[in-house]
């Protein structure tokens, strides 16, 4: 039988189910039963209820039989936090994140429920709630945020559809367009500083890398030997890489495009701290999420990035795990040029 012919029937049994037709824990016709009734080979039918199974609408219990699972109707997805993003300063593109999945799930008609499974001590607690609010049928599915740590424990656990934020920023598209704008105005001296290591086993590091070294052979320069030697995450590092600059140059460069909006924040202390006026005296252009401000003396130019498509891109991952079929690779996301005053 074609793929189409399974599918088509797949469909049809997803659709009763969730209009309501077939109910919860109502016990579907023996394989023998649904071959007979669309008249076709077994072996079809079996394809038919791993789709199923796949979509978290049916059960198989061995010599019992398949069973519309408790969840085939819920009307709620589980968010699941695999770190404390709300006590966590670091994060707050998530807590942002968070709040626009919620908005989008409403809007198609969905309600969501959040677990914190952050702390080693209770995380296994909280996911054996998770479990059970999908077996009891209260959670329809699992999107795992900011859980890295989680992934493989759904993968070996959860057979209720599960997804996980797939989406990431294109880092040779972001290093690429801060170099290329600062060249652009007359900047030569330029140093990236990002919020990894710089190593050739970091995939984020070569791609910024590379996206630099295109921007300047694109105008026809060399970057200077300092040019990658940058690097920190957050304020104090932001802050102690101003003070790495002006102890290994004696003095700072003419333009910094940074990676990291938070690291950002410390440049920016850190530059004013020594009487450095922004846009001035010295350039900057900088990662940032839309909805999260940058303190600054003077408006930022910035590569801003959207939270809601990054919302969007794991909705739809979801729900492809929902309709049992396979999540899309990770989503690159690209951002905006906003310009300010900092260069």
């Amino acid at each position: 039988m074609s793929e189409s012919v399974y599918q088509r029937i797949a469909d049809e049994l997803s659709q009763r189910i969730l209009n309501g037709s077939l109910a919860a824990e109502t016990r579907l016709p023996t394989t023998k039963e649904l071959a007979a009734s669309y008249g076709v080979a077994i072996n079809t039918v079996h394809q038919s209820m791993k789709v199923l199974a796949d979509r978290g609408l049916v059960v198989r219990q061995p010599k019992r039989g398949t069973f519309v699972s408790r969840g085939a109707s819920a009307t709620s997805i589980a968010i699941v936090l695999g770190s404390d993003v709300f006590a966590d300063d670091d994060k707050s593109f998530h807590r942002v994140l968070i709040g626009h999945l919620q908005k989008i799930l409403a809007e198609d008609g969905w309600a969501t429920t959040v677990h914190l499974a952050a702390r080693p001590e209770s995380r296994r607690h909280v996911l054996e709630g998770v479990y059970a609010e999908m077996t009891a049928g209260r959670s329809r599915a699992a999107l795992l945020v900011s859980s890295d740590e989680l992934v493989g424990e759904f993968e070996s656990r959860c057979d209720a559809p599960w997804s996980y934020t797939q989406a990431s920023i294109d880092t040779d598209d972001l290093a690429f367009r801060c170099v290329d704008h600062l060249l652009t105005r007359g900047h030569h001296d330029i140093v990236l500083l990002a919020d990894w290591s710089f190593d050739d086993t970091d995939p984020r590091a070569i791609a910024a890398k590379a996206g630099a070294l295109r921007a300047f052979q694109a105008h026809q320069r060399t970057p200077p030997p300092d040019a990658f030697c940058y690097r920190g995450c957050g304020a104090r590092a932001g802050m102690q890489a101003v003070e790495q600059m002006r102890s290994q140059r004696g003095t700072m460069p003419a333009a910094i495009a940074c990676l990291n909006d938070r690291t950002t924040l410390g440049l920016v202390m850190g530059i004013t701290a020594h009487g450095l006026r922004l846009g001035t005296d010295l350039a900057l252009i900088s990662h940032a999420n839309v909805g999260i401000d940058i303190l600054s003396p003077v408006p930022l130019t910035t590569i801003a990035y959207d939270p809601t498509e990054f919302a969007r891109a794991a909705w739809h991952n979801l729900q492809l795990a929902m309709a049992g079929k396979r999540r899309l690779d990770n989503h690159l996301v690209t951002g905006h040029l906003m310009p300010g005053n900092s260069c």
